[in-house]
Protein backbone atom coordinates (compact mmCIF):
# COMPACT_ATOMS: atom_id res chain seq x y z
CA UNK A 1 0.00 0.00 0.00
CA UNK A 2 2.61 2.20 0.66
CA UNK A 3 3.86 2.01 -2.93
CA UNK A 4 -0.11 2.83 -4.33
CA UNK A 5 -0.13 5.94 -1.79
CA UNK A 6 3.76 7.36 -2.84
CA UNK A 7 2.26 6.77 -6.83
CA UNK A 8 -1.09 8.86 -5.71
CA UNK A 9 0.88 11.58 -4.28
CA UNK A 10 3.26 11.98 -6.85
CA UNK A 11 0.51 12.36 -9.47
CA UNK A 12 -1.08 14.92 -7.13
CA UNK A 13 1.97 16.62 -7.12
CA UNK A 14 2.15 16.62 -11.07
CA UNK A 15 -1.13 18.02 -10.98
CA UNK A 16 -0.67 21.06 -8.80
CA UNK A 17 2.65 21.73 -10.44
CA UNK A 18 0.29 21.86 -14.02
CA UNK A 19 -2.19 23.53 -12.24
CA UNK A 20 0.82 26.50 -10.98
CA UNK A 21 2.35 26.71 -14.44
CA UNK A 22 -1.03 27.45 -16.28
CA UNK A 23 -1.93 29.43 -13.30
CA UNK A 24 1.55 31.53 -13.66
CA UNK A 25 1.86 31.36 -17.32
CA UNK A 26 -1.71 33.66 -17.15
CA UNK A 27 -0.47 35.70 -14.56
CA UNK A 28 2.89 35.73 -13.12
CA UNK A 29 1.64 37.60 -10.16
CA UNK A 30 0.51 33.64 -9.03
CA UNK A 31 4.42 32.80 -8.19
CA UNK A 32 3.66 35.31 -4.83
CA UNK A 33 0.75 32.79 -3.58
CA UNK A 34 2.65 28.99 -4.48
CA UNK A 35 4.53 27.49 -1.52
CA UNK A 36 8.19 27.89 -1.07
CA UNK A 37 8.79 24.76 -2.37
CA UNK A 38 7.77 26.21 -5.75
CA UNK A 39 9.01 29.44 -5.50
CA UNK A 40 12.24 27.46 -5.67
CA UNK A 41 11.18 25.72 -8.58
CA UNK A 42 13.67 27.08 -11.89
CA UNK A 43 11.16 26.03 -14.54
CA UNK A 44 8.63 27.99 -12.86
CA UNK A 45 10.63 30.87 -11.70
CA UNK A 46 11.36 31.25 -15.13
CA UNK A 47 8.19 31.37 -16.65
CA UNK A 48 7.24 33.53 -14.10
CA UNK A 49 10.23 35.68 -14.77
CA UNK A 50 9.38 35.79 -18.78
CA UNK A 51 6.09 37.10 -17.61
CA UNK A 52 7.81 40.01 -15.95
CA UNK A 53 11.02 40.60 -14.45
CA UNK A 54 8.91 41.86 -11.31
CA UNK A 55 8.48 38.04 -10.36
CA UNK A 56 12.04 37.90 -8.66
CA UNK A 57 10.58 39.42 -5.62
CA UNK A 58 9.21 36.04 -5.41
CA UNK A 59 11.72 33.75 -5.71
CA UNK A 60 13.81 32.36 -3.51
CA UNK A 61 16.97 33.40 -2.58
CA UNK A 62 18.46 30.48 -4.52
CA UNK A 63 17.34 31.40 -7.63
CA UNK A 64 17.99 34.87 -6.94
CA UNK A 65 21.66 33.76 -7.29
CA UNK A 66 21.10 31.77 -10.71
CA UNK A 67 22.59 33.54 -14.01
CA UNK A 68 20.13 32.07 -16.19
CA UNK A 69 17.18 33.36 -14.11
CA UNK A 70 19.48 36.56 -13.95
CA UNK A 71 19.80 36.91 -17.39
CA UNK A 72 16.47 36.18 -18.69
CA UNK A 73 15.35 38.76 -16.11
CA UNK A 74 17.79 41.64 -17.17
CA UNK A 75 16.74 40.71 -20.72
CA UNK A 76 13.44 43.04 -20.06
CA UNK A 77 14.48 45.54 -17.50
CA UNK A 78 17.75 45.98 -15.82
CA UNK A 79 16.45 47.18 -13.03
CA UNK A 80 15.83 43.45 -12.11
CA UNK A 81 19.39 43.80 -11.40
CA UNK A 82 18.11 45.55 -7.84
CA UNK A 83 16.34 42.24 -6.91
CA UNK A 84 19.19 39.55 -7.49
CA UNK A 85 21.69 38.12 -4.77
CA UNK A 86 25.01 40.12 -3.77
CA UNK A 87 27.06 37.60 -5.58
CA UNK A 88 25.06 38.91 -8.95
CA UNK A 89 25.29 42.13 -8.15
CA UNK A 90 29.45 41.69 -7.80
CA UNK A 91 29.15 39.65 -11.25
CA UNK A 92 30.75 41.53 -13.78
CA UNK A 93 29.27 40.08 -16.63
CA UNK A 94 25.69 40.19 -15.08
CA UNK A 95 25.85 43.74 -14.18
CA UNK A 96 27.54 44.29 -17.73
CA UNK A 97 24.36 43.34 -18.96
CA UNK A 98 21.72 45.23 -17.33
CA UNK A 99 24.27 48.50 -18.00
CA UNK A 100 23.76 47.82 -21.57
CA UNK A 101 19.76 48.56 -20.84
CA UNK A 102 20.67 51.40 -18.35
CA UNK A 103 24.03 52.95 -17.12
CA UNK A 104 22.07 53.80 -14.26
CA UNK A 105 21.98 50.22 -13.35
CA UNK A 106 25.44 50.91 -11.70
CA UNK A 107 23.54 51.57 -8.51
CA UNK A 108 22.11 48.45 -7.76
CA UNK A 109 26.01 47.29 -8.62
CA UNK A 110 28.74 45.91 -5.77
CA UNK A 111 32.44 46.58 -6.07
CA UNK A 112 33.89 44.52 -8.39
CA UNK A 113 31.91 46.23 -11.45
CA UNK A 114 32.86 49.41 -10.81
CA UNK A 115 36.00 48.94 -10.69
CA UNK A 116 35.50 47.32 -14.06
CA UNK A 117 36.29 48.99 -16.85
CA UNK A 118 34.49 47.23 -19.42
CA UNK A 119 31.25 47.70 -17.47
CA UNK A 120 32.52 51.35 -16.93
CA UNK A 121 32.92 52.13 -20.82
CA UNK A 122 30.08 51.05 -21.31
CA UNK A 123 27.78 52.93 -18.49
CA UNK A 124 29.71 56.38 -19.88
CA UNK A 125 28.68 55.49 -23.50
CA UNK A 126 25.33 56.64 -22.39
CA UNK A 127 25.92 59.13 -19.42
CA UNK A 128 29.14 60.69 -18.01
CA UNK A 129 26.79 60.68 -14.79
CA UNK A 130 28.54 56.94 -14.75
CA UNK A 131 31.68 58.28 -13.23
CA UNK A 132 30.03 58.34 -9.82
CA UNK A 133 29.13 54.47 -9.36
CA UNK A 134 33.09 54.30 -10.35
CA UNK A 135 35.89 53.10 -8.53
CA UNK A 136 38.19 55.42 -7.31
CA UNK A 137 40.95 54.69 -9.55
CA UNK A 138 38.41 54.27 -12.53
CA UNK A 139 37.18 57.76 -12.14
CA UNK A 140 40.56 58.63 -12.98
CA UNK A 141 40.91 57.05 -15.94
CA UNK A 142 41.54 59.35 -18.50
CA UNK A 143 39.79 57.12 -21.48
CA UNK A 144 36.58 57.08 -19.41
CA UNK A 145 37.05 60.71 -18.56
CA UNK A 146 36.57 61.59 -22.50
CA UNK A 147 35.16 58.51 -23.89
Amino acid sequence: TADVDCSKLAQQWQGEVRLTQEAIAADWRELEHVSLVLQDDRDLVLLAVHGSWRALGFASQRLRSDREVAFAAIAQNWQALNLLSDALKDDCSVVLEAVRGSWEALRYALEDPRADKQVLLEATKQSGKALQYASLQLRADRELMFH
